[in-house]
């Protein structure tokens, strides 16, 4: 059910008069200053100016896909917007929509939520990229800030990615370490490039412990169906695999791994609880500290467009504490290295896709000495060398 906000001095009718008004002063003002000859400069931003106070809170809007106890993507969003509205208190109000299709459905709640007074969208699904864009060229006095997406022309739009394959990186180390021969196994999705990053960063990391090591991929095409998961997790077991990574938004690989006596890790939110017998490690997306800072940025007129790609060292992941099956079943030399790499990667020091990167045909796709640029990266369609389960592209 859609989040109810507290009653509002402040109606969505007065809100736009107000920033109408604003525009207008600072259109005003500007003309002035320069027919005066002021040197003063704009702030670069196509949303207006505006007070905010308890009177007339700052309102934003936040676009789930799914709903705030899914136990994974949505909740990690949704845990830090609680923390977001914590901290600044009544100057804002933090909304949000459940169940918003990746469809032209989207742009009508959008476009709802700026006739509602808005101030701030927040899209949190890769989905509604292509209606936040459109909406942001629409409606310039609002702004938009939308997950793994970029639109440099639009003053009032501003994007975040996730460096996940930090954690998962480290993840593949440990699920090596815990296994025999190294066949690992993960669940995802969908092969897009976020998640095929993903699996790769995963077997990367493996092969730092047994260069053996192999991942084989399954796709659910779901973005959440327990039922899938668990029967693409039963399939991964029967096939001989030693550990599971989780990919997907449920716990049913967790449990099911567990049921088995197979060793698992995950990511998104701390599911340890689930499934503790055989859980080994995860990490948690923390989106509290980019919240705070782009809807601090609208609160204090500091906003700007861009992008950011952010991950461990940014504190956007963290990893949960590694557990006891990890503990009995890495050596004290393979959790030592596997500590040095988390240590260097907190530093900024270890960039998992630094090359050479070859993938599973053989081709060089990033050369010794060479770093991908994030458009590289965010564009991964290729499985590395000891991937299965995902076509190679040309």
């Amino acid at each position: 059910m859609p989040h109810q906000s507290r009653p509002s001095q402040s109606t969505p009718a007065a809100r736009r008069v107000r920033r109408t008004l604003t525009a207008a002063l600072l259109v005003a003002a500007s003309t002035a200053m320069a027919a005066c000859g002021s040197s003063a400069s704009p702030t670069g931003t196509a949303a207006t100016a505006e007070e905010f106070s308890a009177d007339n809170p700052m309102k934003a809007v936040f676009l789930y896909d799914g709903t705030p106890q899914d136990g994974g993507w949505d909740q990690s969003w949704d845990t830090a917007r609680q923390a977001v509205q914590n901290k600044f208190g009544s100057r804002v109000e933090l909304e949000f929509k459940t169940k918003v299709p990746e469809s032209t459905e989207a742009a009508r709640v959008i476009d709802q939520a700026v006739q509602d007074g808005a101030d701030l969208i927040v899209g949190i699904s890769y989905g509604f990229g292509k209606y936040m864009t459109a909406a942001a060229k629409k409606h310039p006095t609002t702004r938009f800030y939308q997950y793994n997406w970029q639109s440099a022309a639009d003053k009032n739009f501003s994007g975040v990615g996730l460096r996940t394959e930090d954690s998962y990186y480290l993840l593949g180390m440990a699920a090596a370490a815990v296994s025999e021969k190294g066949k690992l196994g993960v669940v995802g999705s969908f092969p897009i490039p976020a998640l095929i990053r993903e699996v790769n960063a995963f077997e990367l990391g493996a092969k730092q412990i047994n260069p053996k090591a192999t991942v084989r991929a399954v796709f659910v095409n779901s973005w959440f169906d327990p039922q899938k998961d668990l029967q693409a997790t039963k399939a991964l077991t029967s096939s001989g695999v030693e550990a599971i990574g989780n990919l997907v938004g449920d716990q049913a690989i967790q449990r099911t791994a567990q049921d088995q006596g197979i060793p698992w890790v995950g990511d998104t939110t701390d599911t340890r609880d689930v499934a503790p017998k055989t859980y080994v490690g995860l990490s948690s997306w923390t989106w509290k500290s980019e919240l705070e800072r782009v809807i601090g940025s609208v609160l204090d007129n500091s906003w700007k467009p861009g992008y950011r790609y952010v991950g461990i060292s940014d504190g956007a992941i963290t990893m949960a504490p590694w557990g006891s099956y990890y503990k009995s079943h890495a050596t004290a030399a393979e959790q030592a290295e596997i500590t040095k790499a988390q240590t260097a990667m907190e530093r900024g020091e270890l960039k998992v896709f630094d090359g050479p990167v070859t993938d599973a045909t053989g081709k060089v796709r990033v050369p010794a000495g060479s770093t991908p640029s994030v458009a590289d990266l965010e564009a991964m369609d290729y499985p590395v060398q000891g991937v299965s389960g995902i076509k190679t592209s040309n």
